[in-house]
């Protein structure tokens, strides 16, 4: 699964149902970091930036939005979301700050 794509999520989800019959929990459990992390705000490519926007932003949106109904149907559900330590700690690089040259 792609998770930086809605149809793959989509097909996740209809895979689950086609399996299992029904989705009672979601799990959002991903995280994409820069593949470039030594580049700043200047210099990061922008195609860069939004996959690193959909793999850890959007596809929480969507595999929420895709299991939700069927939740519904169930008669309910649970959704845990996780992210990782940099949300709390924060990184060097990241959200790609722009240095001044010393010197």
């Amino acid at each position: 699964m792609d998770a930086g794509q809605a149809d793959s999520i989509q097909a996740a989800v209809d895979f689950t149902i086609e399996q299992y019959g029904t989705v009672t929990v979601l799990v959002n459990n991903v995280s994409l970091t820069n593949l470039h992390s030594d580049l700043d705000v200047v210099n990061l490519d922008l195609e860069e930036w939004d996959r690193l926007m959909d793999v850890n932003l959007k596809s929480v949106l969507l595999g929420s939005r895709f299991a939700i109904p069927h939740m519904i149907k169930a008669g309910g559900g649970s959704i845990i979301n996780t992210d990782s330590m940099a949300g709390f700690t924060g990184d060097s690089y990241d959200p790609h700050m722009v240095r001044p040259k010393r010197g």
